[in-house]
């Protein structure tokens, strides 16, 4: 599954499942919703950091997220930091099932592109 999230400021991009020991994966419910421009931290402005966050979350079997870490760095410890708050704080999922149909933990992989105004859609600088 793969889904596109346009925030003005920043670009998310949605993509991955990875359930473990589970007969489906997790599904996010309106991911939409989880970034909103006024996201992009402030100092990261500054600084013109960007990048593509890759993270992977631990969902619990109420389908809210119950860790997240960093598994490749968009190169800002702050973007990467934001990703992990926001995603812990406003991202809910259906939660993954065994293969009874019961609700289990699973894992989800995502990555979000931090992408500053003004620039071209998949052009990031190095910094």
């Amino acid at each position: 599954m793969r889904r596109f999230l346009r925030m003005g400021a920043a670009v998310a991009t949605l993509c991955c499942g990875g359930g473990v020991l589970a007969q489906t994966d997790p599904q996010p419910v309106d991911p939409e919703t989880w970034v909103v421009p006024d996201d992009y931290p402030t100092d990261a402005l500054l600084l013109k950091e960007q990048g593509i966050t890759r993270v992977e979350m631990q969902i619990g079997r109420t389908g809210k997220p119950t860790g997240c870490r960093t598994v490749e760095s968009s190169g800002s410890a702050l973007l990467d930091g934001t990703t992990c708050r926001l995603m812990l704080e406003r991202s809910r999922f259906r939660p993954a099932t065994n293969v009874k149909g019961a609700a289990t933990t699973g894992r989800w992989r995502m990555s979000f592109t931090w992408q500053l105004p003004g620039s071209t859609p998949g052009l990031l600088t190095d910094k």
